[in-house]
C-alpha cells in the first residue's frame, strides 16, 4: 500500500504523520510525491507505525512504477 493511501484510509494528515517518524512535513511531502524515498531507519518506522501496512516493498515498488 503506499502512504499517501495509508493516510487517507486512517484520516491522518501528512503533517501528523511526519510527527510520529520525527522527520520533517517536507520530508514526508517528498515521500508522497515521489520525489525522495525515506532512508532505512525511516522506512522501518513506517513500517511499524503503519502495522505492516506500508512496507520497505511498497516503497521499491513505487520507485518502479511511471508517475
Amino acid at each position: 500500500m503506499r502512504l499517501n493511501q495509508y493516510l487517507v484510509q486512517n484520516e491522518m494528515t501528512a503533517t501528523a504523520f511526519a510527527k510520529q517518524v520525527g522527520v520533517s512535513n517536507v520530508a514526508v511531502w517528498k515521500w508522497l510525491n515521489r520525489v525522495a524515498m525515506p532512508t532505512g531507519k525511516h522506512m522501518v518506522l513506517v513500517d511499524r507505525l503503519t502495522d505492516g501496512q506500508v512496507t520497505s516493498a511498497d516503497w521499491i515498488i513505487d520507485e518502479q512504477e511511471p508517475a
